[in-house]
């Protein structure tokens, strides 16, 4: 059970320093850790990048948890790690996914990539 918490939390972490690595190589802004309850995120200045590089520091949080994952599913197959931890990845990653990417609350990533979209859309139509 301890490496499946262990796992959860290095996806976590691949996830919110996606967020970090991107908005910063954008030229934005970390502004810090932000602990809500259970919920674990990143406050990131992202004022002055385009619409295009927003949506990629939404994006870049998947999908550094999916590089994450499939490494872990990788090693797994490769006989290096537990064949668990390949479907605890998938699962984790799945749920995460699902989490991030849903219209939950205003500051998801599914509703910043929703929000962000919807203005590359106008200004391309305009």
């Amino acid at each position: 059970m301890a490496s499946v918490l262990i796992l959860a939390a290095g996806l976590l972490a691949a996830h919110e320093l996606g967020h970090v690595l991107t908005t910063v190589g954008f030229g934005g802004r970390f502004r810090g850790l932000v602990v809500r309850g259970l919920a674990v995120g990143v406050a990131l200045d992202v004022s002055g990048l385009s619409t295009r590089r927003r949506l990629g520091t939404a994006w870049a949080g998947i999908g550094a948890e999916m590089v994450v994952a499939g490494l872990v599913s990788g090693l797994a197959l490769g006989g290096v790690l537990n064949m668990h931890l390949l479907a605890w990845a998938l699962i984790i990653l799945a749920a995460d996914a699902a989490l991030n990417l849903g219209p939950w609350w205003s500051e998801s990533d599914g509703a910043l990539i929703r929000r962000w979209r919807t203005d590359l859309v106008e200004t391309a139509e305009a």
